[in-house]
């Protein structure tokens, strides 16, 4: 896949503290990949490019080139 689904991806993937027993009341950390806020980023994006980029296209074009945006064979 393109490039720009990784950075999303890794906007995404974020470091969560806890606490367990035992530490000294340091935290350890779990690496979660927030889901939600990944498929708002991608929405967003989308809508950004549509109202920037494709003024006029076809539909068609508009699929393809957003396709081609984020490295996607149909």
């Amino acid at each position: 896949m393109k490039n720009r689904i990784e950075e999303l991806i890794k906007i995404c993937t974020e470091r969560v503290p806890y606490y367990p027993a035992g530490n000294d009341g340091y935290p350890e950390y779990n690496v979660e990949f927030n889901k939600r806020k990944f498929a708002e980023l991608l929405i967003k994006e989308c809508i950004t490019k549509c109202k920037t980029d494709w003024y006029g296209d076809s539909l068609d074009d508009i699929c393809a080139q957003m396709l081609n945006h984020f490295g996607i064979k149909e």
